[in-house]
């Protein structure tokens, strides 16, 4: 709750705020950490997956297996007519046929290795893409900001002329130095 009476423009607000994250976002520093981070990220990703990961060929054993249990549970449907439980007993099945596909998809389209450059183009393309929905329409990139700035926090200092609103804080999960 605010207890002074000390007020700003919201359009004043956001256009204050995105122009500081724009100063931000396309420093040396941001790009070499924003790279760092993604590398350690996408190693951690593919050792996980290598050490806990299923093997394909246990995957593809695995969906013949529950491709046989959904045939033999139609043709039990079809003998024996509406039965609640086989029809639960079928979902169940499919379910697991789907996520078993899932996990199949995921392994042939995770990348195993990526160079430098391929990691660098990635992570300038995804800077500029946030530093061009922050230079666009005030209210999207608003709306954006919102799912990763969860408070923030003006606090007023009294100037010759007047009270200002001197420092901005926000919560998110990002650092704020690098």
């Amino acid at each position: 709750m605010c207890r002074n009476r000390l007020t700003i423009r919201q359009d004043r607000l956001e256009a204050q705020l995105l122009g500081a994250l724009e100063e931000r976002i396309l420093t040396s520093k941001m790009l070499d950490y924003a790279l760092r981070r993604f590398n350690e990220v996408l190693k951690h990703r593919l050792q996980e997956i290598q050490n806990h990961g299923t093997e394909p060929s246990a995957l593809e054993e695995e969906r013949a297996k529950l491709q046989a249990q959904t045939g033999r549970l139609a043709e039990a449907i079809a003998e024996a007519g509406h039965s609640p439980s086989l029809l639960s007993h079928l979902a169940t099945i499919e379910a697991k046929l789907r996520h078993v596909n899932q996990q199949i998809t995921a392994h042939w389209t995770l990348p195993r290795s990526a160079t430098t450059e391929e990691t660098r183009s990635f992570v300038l393309e995804n800077v500029m893409r946030l530093w061009g929905l922050l230079r666009g329409d005030v209210s999207r990139a608003s709306a954006a900001l919102m799912k990763h700035v969860g408070q923030l926090v003006l606090t007023p200092e009294d100037t010759p002329t007047g009270s200002l609103y001197e420092q901005a804080e926000w919560m998110c999960p990002y650092p704020r130095s690098v």
